[in-house]
């Protein structure tokens, strides 16, 4: 039984190679490059477009960063600013003297301070 399966093997192994192995790997070869050909280009197009979205997103994000920066800037400009009092003469007195004199004011005070 062995000798028969290596007789047949030697036998049909170079008419498998020749009639159907090369011939099959040849075809599949070229249907391959034909569809590669295709979408190659297809492939460059697509890339191009996702760096100039890339690009688009970085520079946004840059440009998101400063805006927040910027209002983060105002904001704490904002906060530290002195309260400034009315009098009932139409005079501007400086900061409140109740949140400077108790210490819930002096709290409130660094809290302002403290925001960053």
């Amino acid at each position: 039984m062995r000798f028969v399966r290596k007789v047949l093997g030697a036998i049909l192994r170079p008419i498998y190679k020749g009639f159907f192995e090369r011939p099959l790997w040849w075809f599949l070869a070229r249907v391959k490059s034909f569809f590669l050909a295709e979408i190659g280009p297809q492939i460059e197009g697509n890339e191009r477009r996702v760096a100039a979205i890339e690009e688009r997103l970085r520079s946004m994000e840059a440009n998101n960063a400063a805006q927040w920066n910027a209002l983060e800037q105002l904001l704490l400009g904002l906060f530290h600013q002195p309260e400034l009092r009315i009098d009932s003469d139409g005079r501007i007195s400086g900061p409140y003297d109740d949140l400077t004199s108790s210490a819930a004011g002096q709290d409130r005070i660094h809290e302002r301070n403290n925001l960053r």
